[in-house]
């Protein structure tokens, strides 16, 4: 191992996401990511279709109350995350992602911060709402939830990240109570 991946990897066990990471994103979305993406959404709740200033404002408001989650899908739903930034550019989001260079081994990993851009093919968090802003290429991205209200408590501060547990499949959890996530779905555009 050379110095520099044994620092790299040092970096990495305090924040997982590093800045060279943005650059050597996949250009498409990983098969790990994607099947945890029809996870994530197989035990989420399906939101009524709704036009687009409904669905903006009913899905702000359940991210910002901390129960949301929002999973990437095609460019109308990059717009649409670039429409919901107007709302949350200052609430404390959790960001489910895979982490690590690409081509090497990587780990899932919650982060935590405020949205500060969505781009093409990307999105900017500000970790822990006041560190700089890291790049995290839209396919490294399993979906956008809502954290609890970390404000409301001012002698806890948010975390800047968490390890991620990947979220099984419901038929692959017998005899347990689901959880219930909101699911965006694109409306239709006519």
């Amino acid at each position: 191992m050379t110095d520099q991946t044994a620092a790299l990897k040092l970096l990495r066990t305090a924040f997982p996401v590093l800045p060279s990471d943005a650059g050597s994103g996949p250009d498409t979305v990983p098969a790990t990511v994607e099947e945890e993406r029809r996870a994530r959404a197989a035990a989420s709740h399906r939101i009524e279709r709704g036009d687009a200033a409904e669905r903006a404002s009913r899905t702000a408001a359940a991210l910002s109350d901390g129960y949301g989650c929002w999973i990437p899908g095609g460019s109308e739903e990059t717009e649409f995350l670039k429409e919901l930034r107007r709302w949350l550019g200052w609430q404390v989001l959790r960001l489910d992602v895979w982490c690590g260079p690409e081509g090497d081994e990587g780990v899932w990993a919650s982060l935590y911060g405020t949205l500060a851009d969505v781009g093409e093919g990307e999105l900017v968090l500000k970790p822990g709402g006041q560190h700089r802003p890291v790049r995290i290429p839209l396919n490294r991205m399993v979906a956008l939830v809502g954290a609890p209200r970390w404000d409301r408590d001012q002698y806890r501060e948010a975390p800047l990240w968490k390890p991620y547990e990947p979220v099984p499949f419901p038929s692959a959890v017998s005899g347990s109570v689901s959880q219930r996530h909101m699911r965006v779905l694109p409306g239709d555009s006519e």
